[in-house]
C-alpha cells in the first residue's frame, strides 16, 4: 500500500526555463552555441549534476565544447535559473498529500552551485520530510544505487513508495530497483494515473 509519494523536481514542479533565459541574453547564434555547450551537452550536464567537478572544472569543460566564449557561458551559468517558473500546483499538491498523511521526499538530478541558487525559490520543499539530490551523493538516476541511497537515508520501503519523474528512463531504473514509478507528463494525467495505485490515502 503507497504512503510514500518522491518527487523529482524538474518538469515535474518546476519547468526548466533555459531557453527563455538564453533568448533574454544571447543573439539566436551564440544561444545556440552556448546550449550545446551546456544544457544541450548531456553528458557535460550530467558531469554538473553529479557534483563531483568544482565550478572552475565545470566551466573549463563547457568553455572547451564551444571552442572558447568563456565570459558568455559564466554568464549563462550564474542566469541560468533566473527564469524559473514553479507549477501552480506545486506546493498546494505536497500540502495536501503531506496533510492527508503521506510521507513526501524529493529526488532530483542538480549540481550543487545550480540547487543552492535556485532552491530559495522552491517553495514547495518546506512540505517535504527530506530530500536527496543528486551532487549530494555524487550519483545520478536512474542508478540503482541512487535509489538504494534514498531509502536508506529515510527509511523508506520501496514497496510503499512510488515516484513520479518525467523521464521515462528514470522511472524504468526506479522499477527495477523496487519502487513503484509514473512517468509524469502533467498533473492530472499523473494524479489519474496514481489512482489506479493502491493508496493508503484517497486523494
Amino acid at each position: 500500500m503507497i504512503d510514500t509519494f518522491i518527487f523529482d523536481i524538474g518538469n515535474v514542479l518546476v519547468q526548466f526555463n533555459w531557453r527563455e533565459t538564453f533568448s533574454k541574453i544571447f543573439d539566436k547564434e551564440t544561444s545556440d552555441i552556448i546550449a550545446k555547450a551546456t544544457v544541450e551537452n548531456e553528458e557535460c550536464w550530467r558531469e554538473l549534476d553529479k557534483g563531483v567537478k568544482t565550478y572552475g572544472e565545470l566551466i573549463e569543460m563547457f568553455v572547451n565544447n564551444a571552442g572558447g566564449y568563456e565570459k558568455e557561458i559564466r554568464y549563462a551559468i550564474d542566469s541560468i535559473y533566473e527564469n524559473l517558473y514553479i507549477y501552480p500546483y506545486a506546493s498546494s499538491w505536497l500540502k495536501e498529500l503531506k496533510e492527508k498523511g503521506y510521507k513526501i521526499y524529493i529526488l532530483s538530478n542538480f549540481g550543487d552551485y545550480t540547487f543552492n541558487y535556485a532552491k530559495k525559490y522552491f517553495d514547495f520543499l518546506k512540505y517535504a520530510d527530506g530530500s536527496l539530490i543528486s551532487y549530494e551523493v555524487k550519483m545520478l538516476k536512474p542508478s540503482f544505487e541512487i535509489y538504494e541511497a534514498l531509502c536508506d537515508k529515510f527509511g523508506i520501503i520501496k514497496e510503499n513508495a512510488v515516484f513520479l519523474d518525467d523521464s521515462e528512463m528514470n522511472i524504468v531504473g526506479a522499477k527495477a530497483f523496487g519502487l513503484n514509478g509514473i512517468v509524469f507528463e502533467n498533473y492530472r494525467q499523473a494524479l489519474n494515473e496514481l489512482a489506479l495505485l493502491d493508496l493508503k490515502y484517497e486523494i
